[in-house]
């Protein structure tokens, strides 16, 4: 079909590669060959029209081609989008009902989504996704907003090797992304905030991904979730605040058979959470959470009512084998760090900055075989040479050990003559207590003890 008068395209109209462009003018939407210009389908339902321009490309492709929609467009059906295609769009695309709006179908491979801002129709009945990824492979979402609707704003279900990144996902009535089921997924620079549950969330078996410089904000539950066997994820270098559970949560659910380990959380800015910072949690007994990392995150004034129940980096229930190395935590309302089970065991916290006074106390530990040491504002291990003067009749000298708690270990040495008499020492949460057999002689500064502590 040749051009007619009733819609006149110049080159405002035509985008770069594109094979196929859909156009709006006055009720009509048209799809346009952009080699020669024909008409491939008018109609003023613009799913149809979406639809027949993606089949006028190349049947049984490996190449990409582009199908470009430019304008705003009502739909009230999905659309399917085939492998090796580049759907390009310049406008708003708003769903009349609850179904997904783009749909990558399963098997569909190379596909990329670039730009557009979808509106789904804010179903309460929890249905329907702005992009969803369906058992695919190699797809790429880029720059899109998804808002309002029933489900996610973007969900890659069972699908692997794909790439979400410079989107917004904004008031949806679940996630804001959601990748399940698949891996090797890369989620980076995306904006996810004001969903009503999380910002981003893996889960259900979603391996080997990367959640890198999102920022997360002012989602009603957590601002990035990791789940049930989502193993060696890396967390790094995003942004989750004012989220109105943890700011990132790395849990697997209370399941039989159902852990997580290899998960590594690094270089993130987490603060003014309404619970804690970040939470490491192992729910099940038997695997729970194990041989994690949480590194270099700066996490500061979480538990934002101020009501001192959650901590900066909590550590809770079957977690093992963690390490929280090198972070900073400040002015978090209960601990800067705790771990609090009787089930956690063999996690070491070593090397951060605990430093301030906006707390309970800087670091809690119920755990079993906690390695806790090197951490500022946290003294764990101290010494010192103390020097006192005799009287020939005092027997005791008191140390002030230093340490944040009561020590498990000491050492007091002679460090003069007149400290080399028999004697023992006591410990307790503030000082070292040296008791003579025979009171040290009278002189001035003759006692000197040198001492070490260790908790």
């Amino acid at each position: 079909m040749s051009l007619t008068p009733k819609v006149v395209l110049d080159k405002k109209h035509f985008v770069e590669e594109a094979a196929v462009i859909v156009v709006k003018e006055g009720n009509k939407v048209y799809a346009v060959n952009t080699t020669n210009k024909a008409i491939i389908a008018e109609d003023e339902d613009a799913t149809t029209v979406i639809q027949s321009a993606r089949n006028a490309l190349t049947p049984r492709r490996t190449w990409k081609e582009k199908v470009v929609l430019k304008g705003n467009f009502t739909v009230n059906s999905y659309i399917l989008i085939p492998s090796y295609t580049v759907l390009e769009i310049l406008g708003k695309i708003t769903a009349t009902t609850d179904a997904d709006i783009l749909v990558v179908p399963e098997g569909a491979t190379a596909v990329d989504i670039i730009g557009g801002h979808l509106i789904g129709n804010d179903n309460p009945n929890e249905a329907g996704a702005g992009v969803k990824v369906d058992t695919a492979t190699d797809v790429r979402v880029l720059g899109v907003k998804a808002e309002k609707f029933g489900l996610h704003g973007v969900w890659l279900h069972k699908s692997w090797d794909c790439e979400v990144a410079f989107c917004e996902a904004t008031d949806n009535r679940q996630h804001g992304i959601l990748a399940e089921g698949g891996g090797r997924n890369f989620i980076h620079d995306n904006n996810c905030w004001a969903n009503h549950r999380c910002g981003i969330l893996l889960e259900n078996n979603d391996i080997f991904d990367i959640v890198k410089g999102n920022q997360c904000w002012n989602n009603e539950h957590v601002g990035i979730k990791v789940g049930s066997k989502c193993h060696r994820a890396i967390i790094a270098n995003n942004r989750c605040n004012n989220n109105n559970f943890e700011g990132i949560d790395v849990e697997p659910i209370a399941a039989a058979g159902e852990y997580t380990f290899g998960v590594v959380v690094e270089g993130n800015v987490v603060f003014s959470n309404l619970w804690h910072g970040i939470l490491l949690s192992g729910t099940n007994v038997a695997l729970g959470l194990f041989d994690c990392v949480v590194a270099n995150n700066y996490v500061a004034e979480n538990d934002r009512g101020r009501t001192q129940s959650y901590d900066g980096i909590r550590l809770d229930g079957a977690v093992r084998k963690c390490i929280v190395i090198g972070n900073r935590c400040i002015d978090n309302d209960r601990y800067e760090i705790s771990i609090e089970s009787a089930l956690a065991e063999d996690n070491m916290v070593v090397n951060n900055n605990v430093i301030g006074t906006d707390h309970v106390a800087a670091i809690r530990n119920t755990a079993i075989r906690t390695l806790i040491k090197g951490n500022a504002g946290y003294v764990t291990e101290n010494s010192g040479t103390a020097v006192f003067s005799g009287d020939g009749s005092n027997k005791t000298f008191t140390i002030p050990h230093g340490l944040a708690g009561a020590p498990k270990s000491w050492r007091v040495e002679a460090g003069s003559e007149d400290a080399k008499g028999d004697k023992y020492v006591t410990a307790d949460a503030t000082n070292l207590s040296v008791t003579f057999d025979t009171a040290p002689p009278s002189g001035t500064n003759n006692v000197i003890l040198v001492w070490q502590a260790e908790m």
